[in-house]
């Protein structure tokens, strides 16, 4: 007998994920983590994801709205959406560089939604010049895993035995400092140090880095 149980994500995009079961369905459906019972409906009540999927629809919001969008369907769906994202993150670089390098402005828009649901990294631009974070990162060649290694090189390590005091916080550390902190939502701007180091960027999405340890 087939299946006749509605897909939870064929809503359209410009209809937010509001219902803990749809927003399990959409983070498996991204990150298939190996712990499938860690994936309790419980775990996306508000407030633990409500910031991720805050700037999930906002993405999809903002793609909506540009002008490279116009040519591609308005009735996509969040389903579409997240295989998307799965299948960039399936290709090889000889499978993407066609894609990265299509003149159909369009489409790359696309992908680059697509990669930014998933990785929340800034890539990729719009028609509209609308900044969707401190810096846009520009993916041209390589597979996904080979684009976020050049965006987080390797660097040295604190060795293990070394423990920050509770009172190391993002408040104490603008109090005694005076180093203002500026929540982000932009992996890529994560300790990113601005105004001749008086201001830095902390990624502030603690959960969906918690899920991306299993993925």
């Amino acid at each position: 007998m087939a299946n006749t149980n509605p897909d939870i994500l064929q809503n359209a995009l410009r209809l937010p994920v509001q219902a803990p079961a749809s927003r399990r369905e959409l983070a498996r459906s991204l990150w298939e983590p190996q712990n499938r019972h860690s994936l309790a409906a419980e775990t996306f009540q508000p407030p633990t994801w409500g910031a991720y999927f805050g700037y999930y629809q906002d993405q999809c919001i903002t793609w909506l709205c540009d002008k490279f969008s116009q040519e591609i369907p308005q009735d996509k769906t969040h389903r579409q959406l997240v295989d998307k994202a799965r299948e960039i993150a399936g290709l090889d670089a000889h499978e993407l560089l066609p894609l990265l390098r299509s003149q159909n402005s369009a489409e790359r828009s696309w992908i680059f939604l697509a990669v930014r649901v998933l990785t929340m990294i800034d890539v990729g631009s719009l028609a509209s010049n609308i900044r969707l974070g401190q810096v846009s990162r520009n993916w041209t060649h390589g597979s996904l895993r080979d684009f976020i290694r050049s965006t987080f090189p390797d660097t040295k390590e604190l060795p293990d035995s070394v423990k920050l005091e509770r009172l190391f916080t993002a408040r104490n550390l603008e109090l005694v400092a005076d180093i203002q902190v500026i929540w982000t939502s932009n992996l890529a701007d994560h300790l990113q140090l601005e105004d001749d180091d008086t201001k830095v960027r902390i990624f502030s999405h603690a959960s969906f880095l918690e899920l991306h340890q299993e993925w």
